[in-house]
């Protein structure tokens, strides 16, 4: 029974281990590509942030939008960095006080689509150092019930 509940707690740390650092290399792998994409000047339209309350206490979004032209036609977009966004309020603060509402920027777009931009591919996500952390102790975990108790 014992040696049952070991295996399911090695292969549930395992999977979660699995999709943590998968998501996470996604992520990475996404950042790295956008870094090469062509630039195209552009305008802040909206720069703010909002707040919620949750279980880790107040966590803060930017809520961003941004104007650019590529061929003469004009692209409206939102997505700040990739991945997850959240995090302190002063974080954030900081975040959208380097792009003020009115301010000149660069984008990075897509060739291909465009209408597929990112503002600054540099930021890593809020909780990337967190994921990685916690991948990295669920897959020691999993092989630590794997190799010493079973």
């Amino acid at each position: 029974m014992l040696v049952r509940a070991l295996q399911v707690w090695m292969t549930l740390a395992f999977l979660a281990s699995v999709w943590l650092l998968g998501s996470l290399g996604a992520d990475e792998f996404k950042r790295l590509q956008t870094r090469r994409w062509p630039t195209a000047p552009a305008q802040i339209t909206q720069s703010a942030w909002h707040c919620q309350a949750s279980v880790k206490g107040r966590m803060c979004w930017p809520a961003m939008r941004y104007t650019y032209t590529v061929n003469d036609r004009r692209y409206e977009g939102n997505l700040v960095q990739i991945g997850t966004a959240g995090g302190s309020e002063s974080e954030i603060k900081r975040l959208v006080d380097r792009y003020p509402n009115g301010s000149k920027i660069n984008v990075f777009y897509n060739s291909i689509n465009p209408s597929d931009a990112i503002l600054d591919p540099s930021i890593r996500s809020g909780n990337y150092y967190g994921q990685l952390v916690c991948g990295l102790m669920l897959l020691i975990m999993a092989a630590t019930i794997r190799f010493v108790f079973l």
